[in-house]
């Protein structure tokens, strides 16, 4: 049978992660508002590609190693194996990251002339390749951290540290006289430091530095690891091949509007990624027990926790784009809105599928988790090429949308044949349709009159009280909610008797 106390253990861990990442989240929005309309759209997107070849390059030289030492950090008790995976993962990790960034650097040139077309490109990559060392370290700490369940020390680097550092140091760059340049080496030294701050982590909180013989596990990791580096790197063909293909084929304008676009509609993950960090290890564990109905359980509730509170962002970004873009942006961006609603549909659909991907990973099918990758990944480019000479930003942004549909369908389908595990429950059906039908006749009625952003408030205001209404009455609301809230009235000494009571009344 499954306990409540599963899905509410990790709620309660994913809480802490998502209230980091809310912090990393609005640290790091406000830094790109700030970046975007003070370089204007031209340099943000020269600094966009280079934030995106860190990022691939990172995903390439940890070679999947974080996920190893994830999954097998539990497995193990005794210090010696804990030491020898830690030593295992990291120097393979040292290596190829030092080699990458040499290659990258030097070849800066290169890269700039021959592929964008642009000279003005190749001091910005070198700054970023100093950076990916740095970046790959911090990957590593965190996936240490995630092994042993430590999800403060991670919140604290990732979501607190390195935003705010970033952001200090772009509001500096900003006093001094802003350019792409010197934005850069902004989030070089933010990287810097929080590798500093990762080592204390990591003698605080592992047994790396302990003074025992290790037993090393390269023949663990690296069969464990390699499909995962190389599904990683797929990956990123539908994540970051969109934005370097509109560098090679358009302006470095349409580069800008993307840039802007793809990250907000990413806000919509914000939920999925805080329950990803602490559901992959809960996941590994039950699977290592066969109990694959508490898995199924789980992996319900947690789609559940998730879907609720994303719907209606989605809903707001499908609708009202415009909106939104004007609000944070500025009007010169305005005319990449209809891509945020193209990129929202592909994003809702990787959140309504839930942890699949995390899922896999823990009950160790990896391969399934490359193959996947590669078929998205391929058909990505494959549709970014068709689409983007001719629609830019819009093309890459349908080509997106497409790979991810199709990425999640494959995990959801390999991971219901192979477990029985589904993410469909009614109470996710029932909010979804009756959601959506107040947000359509809310969009109608701007179309027929002309509604204030005042106004346009007060609906949303609205839209929330019955939406909550909505939860309330369709029974989305069971045992582990209960256990949650008596769990919260323990852990913070307060009565919730009138949340309790006004739950009560809609509920009936």
């Amino acid at each position: 049978m499954s306990r409540p106390a599963d899905s509410v253990s990790i709620v309660s861990g994913s809480s802490l992660v998502f209230i980091g990442t809310i912090f990393e989240l609005g640290i790091a929005f406000i830094a790109k508002i700030f970046i975007a309309r003070y370089l204007g759209v031209y340099d943000y997107g020269i600094v966009s590609v280079g934030i995106i070849l860190l990022s691939i390059s990172t995903t390439v030289v940890v070679l999947g190693l974080h996920h190893g030492i994830a999954r097998y950090l539990p497995r193990f008790t005794q210090p010696a194996d804990r030491r020898g995976i830690l030593i295992s993962a990291f120097s393979i990790t040292t290596i190829v990251s030092f080699f990458v960034a040499f290659c990258l650097f030097f070849f800066s040139d290169y890269i700039a002339i021959n592929i964008f077309s642009n000279n003005s490109f190749s001091p910005v990559i070198k700054i970023f390749a100093g950076a990916i060392p740095f970046a790959a370290f911090i990957r590593m700490v965190l996936g240490a951290m995630q092994g042993t369940k430590k999800a403060s020390p991670a919140v604290f680097i990732q979501n607190i540290l390195l935003p705010s550092a970033r952001f200090i140091l772009i509001v500096a760059v900003l006093l001094i006289g802003v350019s792409a340049i010197r934005v850069s080496w902004a989030y070089l030294l933010a990287y810097a430091v929080a590798s500093i701050v990762g080592v204390y982590v990591l003698y605080r909180y592992t047994q790396l530095f302990y003074k025992v013989t290790p037993v090393y596990h390269f023949k663990d990791l690296i069969p464990f690891s390699i499909p995962l580096a190389l599904s990683g790197i797929m990956s990123l063909l539908f994540v970051d091949a969109d934005t370097l293909l509109l560098a090679y084929f358009q302006p470095a304008t349409e580069v800008g509007f993307y840039s802007v676009i793809y990250p907000l509609s990413a806000l919509l993950v914000i939920f999925l990624n805080s329950f990803t960090f602490l559901s992959m290890p809960a996941l590994s564990e039950l699977h290592s027990k066969n109990q694959l109905l508490r898995m199924n359980k789980m992996y319900l509730i947690i789609t559940k926790w998730i879907f609720i509170p994303t719907f209606p962002i989605f809903l707001s970004f499908f609708f009202f784009p415009e909106t939104l873009i004007q609000f944070f942006f500025g009007q010169d961006y305005v005319s990449a809105s209809i891509g945020l609603s193209i990129l929202s549909l592909g994003f809702l659909f990787h959140i309504l599928t839930g942890v699949n991907e995390s899922t896999l990973l823990a009950i160790g099918k990896t391969k399934y988790l490359l193959i996947n990758a590669t078929v998205a990944g391929v058909l990505n480019i494959i549709l970014n090429l068709i689409l983007i000479p001719q629609y830019s930003f819009i093309g890459a942004a349908i080509a997106t949308t497409i790979s991810y549909v199709s990425l999640n369908l494959l995990h959801s389908i390999e991971l219901y044949l192979i477990t029985g595990i589904h993410p469909v429950s009614k109470p996710v059906i029932k909010i979804g349709i009756i959601a959506t039908a107040m947000a359509s006749s809310i969009y109608l009625l701007s179309l027929r009159i002309d509604i204030t952003n005042i106004q346009l408030l007060l609906f949303a205001v609205i839209f929330g009280l019955v939406y909550c209404i909505i939860i309330l009455r369709s029974d989305a609301l069971g045992e582990e909610e209960e256990l949650l809230l008596s769990r919260t009235e323990e852990f913070f000494g307060i009565d919730l008797y009138i949340l309790r009571q006004t739950i009560s009344f809609f509920s009936r």
